[in-house]
């Protein structure tokens, strides 16, 4: 959270591909701060409204079912806390997927993020 203290405010879009419980700590320890920094948090996941509780709820899914716990925890307080949030299924990934020319080319900007997902992609190929 060192990184996120130096951005301006509500600029910071969060992208959650795996487990909450990283975010949820986050939340719960520098509540404040997650809520002066954060513009939106985009989730890799499944949620559905529910009307018993008038909210958007996490569902069934991998990265969900990894800690239901936390999942459901950072839903409830984004939205009480009005900071938007995006899900997006696993299944758009294949309606939409990259060469390994592309992953090469991303791996040759020396950004630590492209790195990973080059090696994430080159071990899942």
């Amino acid at each position: 959270h060192i990184l996120i203290e130096v951005e301006d405010p509500k600029s910071v879009k969060l992208v959650c591909l795996s487990s909450l419980k990283d975010v949820s700590n986050f939340m719960k320890q520098e509540s404040d701060l997650f809520c002066s920094k954060i513009r939106e948090v985009l989730i890799m996941g499944s949620a559905e409204y529910s009307e018993e509780k008038q909210r958007i709820m996490p569902f069934s899914g991998y990265n969900t079912n990894l800690d239901w716990e936390s999942a459901n925890f950072v839903y409830r307080e984004c939205q009480e806390r009005s900071i938007p949030t995006s899900t997006v299924t696993r299944h758009a990934a294949h309606g939409c997927p990259f060469p390994p020319s592309f992953m090469k080319m991303l791996q040759d900007t020396h950004h630590l993020l492209a790195i990973e997902v080059r090696s994430v992609h080159v071990t899942e190929m």
